[in-house]
């Protein structure tokens, strides 16, 4: 193809004032690290307010479970019946228990004597 078929022309004195034109073009100025990194710096800061915040909210609105010591507490207070006493006891018409072994049983284990009143007037 020839230059006439292209039908493509460039003004008079382009190319003179051309290097003139490029010389205003301004500089780019360095860019600062900070500069850099501030979009990144900012993401860490949004995605840091919203843990602290989910999780303040999480600790302020959920009901506050029992520590571990407290359950344990509690365990010992329950009195609780080795599973082989069970397998390995009598059969209970052999032996009969009078009610002063039962209060006494139930005294050992921690009942008051309001409980046991309350127990004996139903």
């Amino acid at each position: 193809m020839t230059e006439n078929e292209l039908h493509i022309s460039v003004p008079k004195g382009y190319f003179d004032n051309l290097k003139d034109r490029l010389s205003q073009i301004p500089v780019q100025q360095r860019v600062s690290l900070w500069e850099k990194v501030r979009p990144y710096v900012a993401l860490a800061a949004c995605f840091a307010i919203s843990v602290t915040a989910g999780t303040f909210l999480l600790n302020r609105t959920a009901p506050q479970a029992e520590s571990y010591y407290d359950y344990l507490a509690a365990a010992d207070m329950i009195p609780v019946t080795d599973p082989f006493d069970i397998l390995n006891a009598t059969d209970s018409s052999e032996e009969e228990l009078s009610s002063s072994e039962i209060v006494d049983y139930l005294i050992e284990t921690g009942f008051t004597e309001d409980q046991l009143v309350d127990v004996y007037s139903e």
